[in-house]
């Protein structure tokens, strides 16, 4: 009997063993964002807010587009402006219309 349960109790101590071995976390695993291609318009101002501007295309006349501006161009936007028919270079995100930078004239 007593050799039975000095063997039970080693089995329950090397389960207690394997269990903790089997608990342990591992790194976190880190994922690389992949970077945004930017994408550029040049033309001339149609109309500019504070929050959007719309140009024509300098290459087709026909061509129009407005873009939003992103959180950090929103800001520093925020109380200028650029006139009619200066010309701009607006910086987007692919396959979107949202403005990261503006290269023209922008006037207080």
């Amino acid at each position: 009997m007593k050799r039975h349960l000095s063997l039970l109790s080693s089995l329950v101590l090397l389960a207690a063993c394997v269990l903790n071995a089997q608990v342990t976390t591992t790194a976190p695993v880190k994922f690389k964002q992949p970077k945004t291609k930017i994408d550029s318009f040049k033309g001339s101002v149609v109309n500019c807010t504070s929050v959007a501007i719309t140009v024509r295309s300098a290459a087709d006349a026909n061509t129009i587009r407005t873009f939003s501006y992103s959180a950090l161009l929103l800001r520093k936007m925020e109380n200028r402006r650029m006139e009619k028919e200066a010309k701009v270079e607006v910086k987007y995100e692919h396959m979107s219309d949202i403005a990261v930078e503006l290269k023209g004239k922008i006037l207080k």
